[in-house]
């Protein structure tokens, strides 16, 4: 099965650079960053009206919110905080309902069972209300983690996984031009055979026709069209 490439980037590049981007390079998807968020963990809201020109542009998107990393790690949180994603995403982005909402969890390595409660919280909450779809981005091992605690939600259609493992450095120039030099690869190869996306590069730089992006990160998929998968 082939798989596919794409980016994401915490602040908007702007509506020229994302155009130039997908004119002149192989991705196909991009992360759009929802805020703000309740944690204040993601306070800019640069991308939070550019959904339509996006789409206008061909990306998929990949919408994600940046819930609590550190503390407040309760299931009621978790469910308050799909709720703030779902608020921002129907009411604020006007993302159409149905598409994947992936939560963000930066910490890798083994998680607390009070951190664990909190995601679980999140995305069954998601799964529950059902006006879009759940996903996760997590470190590999931690996928695993969340993957069994979720029980019989565990998998597609529930809950999608984007696992992040950074590869080799054969990846890391490996979509620099318009074309890509390295095909991407499937994201089983993140070490965690669910998931659907692979973040394999972080914080890199790219440069697509006019345009350098630094610092971006690269992925990819099991599908182009990601984001409403």
């Amino acid at each position: 099965m082939a798989s596919y490439w794409g980016m994401d980037k915490s602040g908007y590049p702007g509506d020229a650079a994302m155009q130039t981007i997908k004119q002149n390079s192989p991705l196909t998807f991009t992360g759009f960053y929802l805020g703000p968020t309740t944690s204040g963990n993601h306070p800019d809201t640069g991308w939070m009206t550019k959904y339509a020109t996006l789409k206008n542009q061909g990306w998929s998107i990949v919408p994600l919110y940046l819930g609590y990393q550190n503390d407040h790690f309760t299931t009621a949180q978790g469910s308050a905080d799909a709720d703030n994603a779902i608020d921002l995403a129907k009411n604020h982005a006007s993302i159409p309902t149905n598409t994947r909402i992936h939560l963000d969890v930066e910490q890798g390595g083994t998680l607390s069972s009070a951190q664990i409660s909190y995601i679980v919280g999140w995305l069954k909450r998601m799964i529950s209300v059902g006006t879009y779809r759940a996903g996760v981005y997590a470190a590999y091992t931690t996928s695993q983690q969340i993957f069994d605690a979720m029980g019989s939600q565990a998998n597609t259609p529930y809950v999608r996984y984007w696992s992040y493992y950074i590869s080799s450095s054969a990846y890391q120039n490996s979509t620099t031009s318009g074309t890509s030099s390295l095909a991407a690869p499937s994201p089983a190869g993140s070490g965690f055979a669910n998931a659907s996306m692979w973040q394999l590069t972080q914080n890199t730089s790219r440069t697509y026709g006019t345009v350098t992006i630094n610092p971006v990160d690269i992925s990819s998929s099991i599908y182009s069209n990601i984001g409403e998968m």
